[in-house]
């Protein structure tokens, strides 16, 4: 089933993104039965903390005896990372059992429309079957890129609550180069008539701007406020204790709060220990250097690439004061017989380094292997 989706899905040709692409996802659900609207949908949008805010949420509603289906995206080890059901990756029989529904919708979505679904679409729709097939209370999804036309946008249930995370630029490139032009695309969700719960923002333009949106559709917003200086943990607990009050749970508040960032992971290699984490935006980055900072931690090194459409000054300046030494380096995927360089050029990232941050000894490598061998390399073992 990975193969499958992970090979033909993957490869098949898929419509520009935009309004093509969001028709496409359409009529995938609709010959499916349009199972999202099968249960109490949350839609968790926004640039950052989807994946701690809808994980947080998830529990919280587990723990109160509903039963959940959740979507996180991206997947780390395990596509069934996407379809979680009551806490836990769906066996694979189930998945199976949803995939035939799937595989047998395509080829009619390709004849009505001249394209196939995106691999987004496809894994939404699975996350969506999945869920109806399991008679779920509640169908929690965080979604890609953007809000407006993003394949996770396609439930109209009235009752539909929208989570709004924090907001910033990224995907400039498809949502807009102005922070005005991702605030549209992303509260374009906010149901006419419906609930919105709105994390606290990093910017001060969006707030205003979420408003005048909720204005025009009379949908009442829930603002989270946090005391000054919370972190992030504070900001995720708050806006998830927010959606479920508005979903009716009681749940206590520690059970809110989440132990690490969505993507974070601690792995040990050669002696040393390795932080993981996907943080790609200057409001993630800051996250991460704040939980290390939080936790007492103090890198001996860093390996840092960043992909060639976000904001490089900006998300160096978030965390270059985390670890001594930096080692750069950039990543290219394959494209079929193509290969793409998704990556900032390293010489860029250096120069973006040493600018921020001048006592730093930033360090060059080709590939992110070597770079991560370059920085294992340079602290010593028990680190």
């Amino acid at each position: 089933m990975s193969d499958w989706l992970l090979g033909e899905v993957s490869a098949a040709p898929t419509p520009p993104r935009g309004r093509a692409g969001f028709d496409v996802s359409l009529r995938l659900f609709e010959l499916l039965g349009n199972p999202q609207h099968s249960a109490r949908y949350v839609h968790v949008v926004g640039t950052a903390g989807k994946g701690s805010t809808a994980a947080a949420i998830e529990r919280a509603a587990r723990l109160a005896g509903r039963s959940t289906a959740l979507h996180a995206s991206p997947h780390v080890r395990d596509l069934r990372e996407r379809f979680q059901l009551d806490g836990a990756l769906p066996d694979w029989t189930l998945v199976e059992a949803a995939a035939d529904e799937v595989r047998a919708a395509l080829p009619l979505v390709e004849a009505d429309t001249g394209w196939r679904p995106t691999f987004f679409a496809v894994t939404v729709a699975l996350h969506w079957v999945l869920a109806r097939n399991a008679g779920v209370d509640l169908i929690i999804t965080e979604a890609g890129i953007g809000g407006r036309l993003d394949a996770s946008a396609a439930c109209v249930r009235p009752d539909r609550l929208t989570v709004l995370t924090a907001i910033g630029l990224d995907h400039t490139e498809i949502l807009g180069p102005t922070l005005a032009d991702i605030v549209a695309d992303k509260a374009d969700v906010l149901a006419p008539g419906g609930v919105a719960v709105v994390a606290p923002q990093p910017y001060a333009d969006v707030l205003p701007a979420v408003r005048a949106i909720a204005l025009e559709r009379s949908t009442r917003l829930v603002e989270v406020v946090v005391p000054a200086g919370a972190g992030w943990r504070d900001e995720v607990a708050a806006t998830a204790a927010a959606v479920v009050a508005e979903l009716g749970i009681d749940a206590a508040s520690e059970i809110l709060v989440p132990p690490l960032p969505g993507r974070m992971e601690r792995r040990g290699r050669n002696g040393r220990t390795l932080v993981l984490d996907g943080a790609h935006n200057p409001i993630k980055l800051s996250a991460l250097a704040a939980q290390l900072a939080l936790d007492g931690v103090r890198p001996g090194a860093m390996v840092f690439g960043l992909g060639i459409d976000k904001d490089l000054p900006e998300s160096v300046a978030a965390i270059a004061g985390v670890a001594p030494i930096v080692v750069v380096t950039t990543f290219e995927q394959r494209a079929g017989t193509r290969v793409v360089r998704r990556g900032h050029p390293v010489d860029a990232v250096a120069d973006a380094f040493r600018r921020a941050n001048p006592d730093l000894d930033v360090r060059v490598a080709d590939d992110v292997d070597g770079a991560i061998e370059q920085a294992l390399a340079s602290v010593e073992p028990g680190t």
